[in-house]
């Protein structure tokens, strides 16, 4: 079987792209009565082919365009497009690399630069009909190495204040691509997808998201997937989970101080066009963080009430051990609500959820003198309550640092 390329979903279509796309080289002309219609390139794409001795994939600068026919007196069969290309590939210097006959050919052509690569792709109809057909050419080329990166601070993460720009361990990016939106909480917890099953981390927490520019040149899923890995590897970070997936990347570093982990999420887009995506940097342990108060997220409890559930034991263990890293530590613990439900309501359950972590500390050997508890309910937002991201961001515990001069 030939390779079936998918259409772009970006690429321009209708009467525009006639205008715009260009014959392939060594494919000067098409058959009276078909018409290219829309055109796509890639700076580096990886290709499957289906050789006459057998599978291979090949990767470097990809270009295709998409006839149609425009004038159904001029049909040509299925044998007799594929005919048509062939005469020209040869013509062009190449040799045919599949199998003779069927619906596609593919062929091979080595030149002093670089091995490239010419596909005919029937595309719809059948053996008396060709409707429509792709024209690819792949030259062969290493991948592009955008992303750049740096040490991970000795410090770990800590909170960028009212700025939002690139985590502080990336020096490049994609270029086309801007941050559109971040996140930082000083305790959360994120459960990444491994290919042996789901892992939660918690500790700080930095979320970027990027967009690309309308203007941009579209990258493909996999590109970005393993410039990301590459990166995270020059770090001296150990690349985690499947290195051969085309929508994430995950990798981890350990010091003697912290564990970091970085993750690389496609977000938009399909796998030939990338729009967005995000990065996720997780750190457990290290230094504590500078602030004089402390936002925790994770810890959650039974519904209308002030119980602990289970899925709050990461947060609580790395909050444990914030105050085991630092004898003198001592804080007050601030519940906080959204405006959902009453004010008098929700000051008395954030009293008795702070309450509920206060218990849990000194239970697990924090001295109680290091701890007083205060529910505040909905009083002291820090995002709007009328969007569902922003009483999600009001519903917190709030380590309020003692005789702090901030």
């Amino acid at each position: 079987m030939y390779l079936l390329i998918a259409l772009a979903a970006l690429a321009p279509t209708g009467a525009a792209a006639a205008t715009q796309c260009r014959a392939p080289d060594w494919a000067p002309e098409a058959p009276a009565g078909y018409a290219a219609v829309e055109c796509d390139s890639r700076a580096w794409a990886e290709l499957p082919l289906s050789l006459a001795d057998g599978d291979k994939v090949v990767a470097g600068q990809r270009k295709r365009v998409t006839y149609e026919l425009r004038d159904p007196s001029k049909n040509l069969g299925a044998e007799a497009a594929r005919v048509f290309y062939e005469a020209q590939a040869r013509a062009a210097g190449a040799s045919l690399a599949s199998q003779p006959g069927g619906y596609g050919a593919i062929f091979r052509k080595a030149t002093p630069g670089a091995t490239v690569w010419y596909l005919y792709d029937h595309g719809s109809g059948n053996e008396q009909e060709t409707g429509s057909f792709v024209l690819t050419t792949l030259s062969e080329s290493d991948m592009p190495q955008s992303v750049e990166t740096r040490a991970f601070p000795v410090d770990g993460l800590q909170s960028p204040g009212k700025t939002c720009a690139d985590p502080p361990w990336l020096v490049k990016q994609f270029p086309g691509f801007h941050v559109s939106a971040c996140d930082y909480r000083d305790f959360d917890s994120v459960a990444f997808d491994f290919p042996d099953g789901q892992k939660t981390l918690a500790g700080r927490v930095l979320t970027t998201d990027y967009e690309s520019d309308a203007a941009s040149d579209p990258i493909v899923a996999a590109l970005g997937s393993r410039n990301f890995a590459k990166g995270f590897a020059a770090m001296g970070a150990a690349v985690a989970g499947d290195p051969n997936d085309a929508f994430r990347a995950y990798a981890t570093l350990k010091t003697d101080k912290l564990e970091a982990w970085f993750a690389y999420q496609q977000s938009g887009g399909n796998d030939d066009s990338n729009s967005a995506y995000r990065l996720i940097t997780v750190q457990v342990g290290g230094p504590p963080p500078k602030a004089c108060t402390l936002e925790v997220y994770g810890v959650n409890f039974d519904f209308d009430k002030a119980t602990l559930r289970e899925e709050s034991a990461p947060v609580l263990e790395q909050v444990l051990a914030l105050f085991s890293s630092e004898p003198a530590y001592a804080a007050e613990i601030g519940g906080h609500t959204d405006n959902v439900g009453g004010a008098a309501y929700n000051l008395k359950l954030s009293g008795a959820r702070a309450e509920s972590v206060k218990a849990w500390l000194v239970a697990h050997g924090v001295d109680a003198k290091r701890l007083t508890s205060r529910g505040y309910g909905d009083t002291r937002p820090i995002a709007s309550n009328a969007s569902d991201e922003g009483r999600a961001k009001n519903r917190r515990v709030e380590l309020k640092r003692a005789k702090c001069g901030a």
